[in-house]
Formats: C-alpha cells, structure tokens, sequence
C-alpha cells in the first residue's frame, strides 16, 4: 500500500474518493415485470459517505467513462480485542497463522482438535472481502467510544 503525494486525475482500482454519492437497494423479490413492481417492498438510501474507492479497473474506466465504488466503513470493533490486529490492522490483508486471526479468548474456546486442523491448513485471509487502508493524513483519527482495553 502506498499513497502519491501529489492527487492524480486518473483514477485507478483502490483509490479513495470523496464527494461521490452511494446507493443502496433492498429489494425483497425481483422485479418480474414492470407492471407488477409497484407491489413489491423495495427500499433505496442514499448517502455521501465520507470516503469511497473505486471498485472499477483503470484499463475500463475510460472505455465506459462509470466506476464503481464502495464507501470506505470504520473498523469492526471486535477487531481491537486481537492484539495481532491491533499492531498493524494492514495484516487483514495479507495471510496470516491462523492462531492469529481470533482474539486470544476466541482462540481458548476452539476446540483443540479444531484448532490443530486449522494450524495444519496454513496461513489464511481472515477477512477475504475487506482491504484496510494504511493511515495516512487524509483520513481523520479514529475516535473510539464505550469501554476499551488494549489488550497484553
């Protein structure tokens, strides 16, 4: 992961943006036919989130001149009861020893015949659909709220 100093024009797959709005739909049964549409539960929301990134390959941004994008969302709160994580949650990103990817006290819980299959079947994505973004400047710090320890 790195970041450019200087904002290019050109936008690429992984950037982060702002200002672009995000949908999202809530169908609860197809659309069968366009007379019948008016009968079924749907729902839209819109917002702005604060940030988003482009979901879209660069190489086809400009053949379709559309990206695709996602909001950028907080991270999970179980995430800092794993110390592993909480050093350097980019780890989410690459494979890591299974034993690492649980928090120490859902690690205990594991049965130990479990645990020993999951130590034999190598490094593994703990969170395949997410990408946690280094920090850098642009993003504001996080604020934490409740009750928090930082694990030993």
């Amino acid at each position: 992961m790195f970041y450019e100093p200087i904002n290019s024009k050109i936008l690429r797959l992984g950037d982060v943006v702002k200002g672009y709005l995000s949908t999202e739909t809530k169908i609860k049964q197809p659309f069968l036919s366009i007379e019948n549409s008016i009968y079924h539960n749907y729902t839209v929301n819109f917002e702005v989130p604060s940030f988003s990134v482009v979901l879209t390959p660069c190489c086809s941004i400009g053949e379709y001149n559309m990206i695709c994008i996602s909001p950028l969302i907080k991270l999970k709160k179980d995430f800092f009861k794993n110390p592993y994580l909480v050093d350097d949650f980019t780890c989410i990103n690459r494979e890591i020893e299974p034993d690492k990817a649980y928090a120490p006290d859902d690690w205990q819980k594991i049965p130990t015949e479990e645990q020993q299959k999951k130590l034999t079947g190598g490094k593994v994505y703990i969170e395949y659909y997410l990408f946690i973004y280094a920090p850098n400047d642009y993003f504001p710090p996080y604020e934490l709220r409740g009750q928090w320890t930082a694990p030993l």
